[in-house]
Parts: C-alpha cells; sequence; structure tokens
C-alpha cells in the first residue's frame, strides 16, 4: 500500500517527523483506517488523544466527516465523539481511553 504524506501548516508547526498509523477497534479488531500523525519523537508516539478527519489516509468512509460519533463498522462500539478542537479551530474525534488500538507503519520513505 503506498501512503502519501499531507504537507501543510499543521504538519510544520509539529515538527517534520510524520508517521503512518493503522488504527483498530480494541474490542473486535476490526480496520478503522490509516492515520497520519505529526510531531513527536521517532522513538516515542505517544497515546492516540484526538484523530484529526483530515488526517485519515486510507479506510476511513468518507462520510465520517459529516457523524457525531466515531465507530465500528463491524461491532457499533462507539470510539470516539466529534469535536471541534479550538486551539486550531479543526475537527477531530476525541477518543475514549483504550478504544482503539493503534501500529505505526513502516514507510520507505518519510518527506
Amino acid at each position: 500500500m503506498r501512503f502519501i504524506f499531507k504537507e501543510d501548516t499543521y504538519s510544520k508547526n509539529r515538527g517534520k517527523y510524520s508517521r503512518i498509523i493503522h488504527i483498530y477497534c480494541r474490542k473486535c479488531k476490526s480496520d478503522i483506517g490509516y492515520y497520519q500523525k505529526d510531531g513527536g519523537s521517532k522513538k516515542y508516539m505517544g497515546q492516540l488523544r484526538r484523530l484529526y478527519i483530515d488526517r485519515f489516509t486510507v479506510g476511513v468512509s468518507k462520510n465520517i466527516s459529516k457523524g457525531k460519533n466515531l465507530v465500528c463498522s463491524k461491532c457499533k462500539e462507539v470510539l470516539g465523539t466529534r469535536i471541534n478542537y479550538s486551539q486550531e479551530d479543526r475537527p477531530a474525534f476525541r477518543l475514549f481511553v483504550g478504544a482503539v488500538k493503534d501500529k505505526i507503519i513502516q514507510v520507505k520513505e518519510n518527506k
């Protein structure tokens, strides 16, 4: 699978390092999608607290931007709730603690 990194003011403000993360449901292990996380160190990612809607790269329905909650399509577990992140005036999902699991995807070229 090929990923294209988004380069904009958000990624520049967080630092040059970006990574692709495979996100899946904690309960049923169903795919949620692939997400670009910007900033942080190369070795330590930290816990995901929110997912910005514009950072989903592959696998998430285009209807996600219209929904009130982030819901697993398989088991219908509510994983997070939609918010407008006020510090950046940006739509996102605030994740419930432990609702999703993630795995960093190794990408050959990181621009």
